[in-house]
C-alpha cells in the first residue's frame, strides 16, 4: 500500500504586525498550538522578518484562514494565505529573466 503526502503551503505572519521583536519561534508555536492543537502543527520559521506557520493537515489551516487571526503575545495579529512580500507580477518578472537553456 502505497502513501500519499499531502503538500500543505504555510500560513504567514509579518513581523511587523506582531510587534515583539524578541518573539521566540517557541512563542509563535505556542500561539499556534492555542487555537489550533499541538498534534496539527508541524513547525514555524522566520525568515527575514516573515514568520511561516506549517501545518500537517489542510484542515487545520483552512480553519485558521477562516479565522483570519492568531493571537500572538497577547495581540491578535493577521493570518496571510500567501506570502504577503509577493506579488504574481514579481514571481513573472523573476521567471521571465531566467538565463536562458544552453543545449550542447
Amino acid at each position: 500500500m502505497s502513501t500519499v503526502v499531502q503538500s500543505v503551503p504555510p500560513l504567514f505572519i509579518k513581523d511587523s504586525d506582531v510587534g515583539v521583536p524578541t518573539l521566540t519561534p517557541f512563542d509563535m508555536c505556542t500561539a499556534a498550538i492555542r487555537a489550533t492543537n499541538a498534534s496539527s502543527l508541524e513547525g514555524v520559521q522566520r525568515i527575514n522578518g516573515l514568520w511561516r506557520l506549517y501545518f500537517k493537515d489542510r484542515t487545520t489551516r483552512l480553519e485558521l484562514c477562516i479565522s483570519q487571526r492568531l493571537l500572538v503575545n497577547g495581540k491578535h495579529v493577521p493570518l496571510y494565505d500567501k506570502n504577503p512580500y509577493t506579488s504574481g507580477q514579481q514571481q513573472l518578472q523573476s521567471s521571465h529573466r531566467a538565463p536562458a537553456q544552453v543545449n550542447d
